[in-house]
């Protein structure tokens, strides 16, 4: 409810990103506090059921243990980002060179549709396809009067 509160109420008060990130920090580690409190609060109570105690320390432990894993998986640094960083350089460097450039070529789809004046949506799909791909600077696209010489033919 805080948390909504907070991401409701920021954009309103016109609050910087650090104070939403602080919010959340403080809940992450404010749960884990009034968890252990209302667990002590609870345990000098006398129990109605026996042998309760023992199973709230196994709660708590697996509390800990399922709170310590996500957060080694969010602070922990990702490998993936690095392969990714690695494999783009090497295709920026296979790119310099014109015989290991990398080119694609977007033929024109069909219609499939019975009805012929559904053409465009056809050629209007492989032309933005055309253009997505245009942006991006270590690939090089076919032009589109290139492709559309292959319209309605069966290669």
């Amino acid at each position: 409810m805080l948390l909504q509160l907070a991401a409701n109420v920021a954009p309103i008060l016109d609050l910087p990103p650090w104070v939403a990130r602080t919010v959340v920090l403080l809940l992450v580690i404010g749960f884990p506090v009034a968890m252990v409190l209302a667990w002590s609060v609870e345990s000098k109570m006398p129990a109605t059921v026996g042998g309760s105690t023992k199973i709230d320390f196994v709660l708590v432990a697996a509390l800990v243990v399922v709170i310590a894993l996500v957060s080694y998986e969010q602070l922990a640094p990702t490998r993936t980002v690095q392969s990714q960083e690695t494999n783009v350089a090497a295709a920026r460097a296979a790119a310099a060179t014109q015989a290991g450039a990398i080119s694609i070529a977007v033929l024109p789809f069909t219609n499939l549709s019975s009805d012929p004046e559904q053409e465009f949506f056809s050629d209007g799909m492989t032309e933005e396809i055309t253009s997505a791909l245009a942006k991006i600077a270590d690939l090089r696209v076919v032009a589109r009067t290139s492709a559309f010489q292959f319209k309605g033919q069966n290669q």
